[in-house]
C-alpha cells in the first residue's frame, strides 16, 4: 500500500520504488530492500544526523521545502544507517505490512542513544 511520507513513523518498514524518484542513486541502498526506519523529523539532515549515518540520500536535490521530511533507516537485512532527504511530506512510498508477531524483540530505542 502506498502513502505520503507524512504518514511514516519510527519502526514502520518501507519501500522506495526507484522510479518515483527519477532514478537518481541507481545501485544505492535505496531501491529493491525493506527498510526499517529508526527516525523520522522535518526539513533537511542535521549535523547531529551526519555523526549517526554512514551515507546521506538526497532525493529533495539540495533544494530545501517547507514540507520536506528526513527518514533514518536500515535496510532489514544491514545495520548500516543512512538518512533520506525527501523534498515533500507528500511524497508516497510503498508501507509494508510486519508480519513479526514477536513481542520479545530487542529494544530499538537506544539504536542511536
Amino acid at each position: 500500500m502506498k502513502a505520503p511520507l507524512v504518514a511514516v513513523s519510527e519502526e514502520q518498514l518501507i519501500r522506495l520504488d526507484e522510479s518515483d524518484f527519477g532514478n537518481r542513486f541507481k545501485g544505492g541502498l535505496l531501491y529493491d530492500a525493506i527498510l526499517y526506519v529508526h527516525q523520522v523529523h522535518d526539513g533537511e539532515p542535521s549535523a547531529h544526523d551526519g555523526h549517526k549515518v554512514t551515507a546521506t540520500y538526497d532525493l529533495a536535490g539540495g533544494i530545501v521545502n517547507e514540507g520536506s521530511i528526513t527518514l533514518i533507516c536500515t535496510r532489514v537485512d544491514d545495520t548500516r544507517a543512512f538518512a533520506i532527504h525527501f523534498p515533500s511530506d507528500q511524497q508516497e512510498v510503498e508501507f509494508i505490512a510486519d508480519d513479526d508477531d514477536d513481542d520479545d524483540d530487542e529494544d530499538d530505542d537506544d539504536f542511536f542513544a
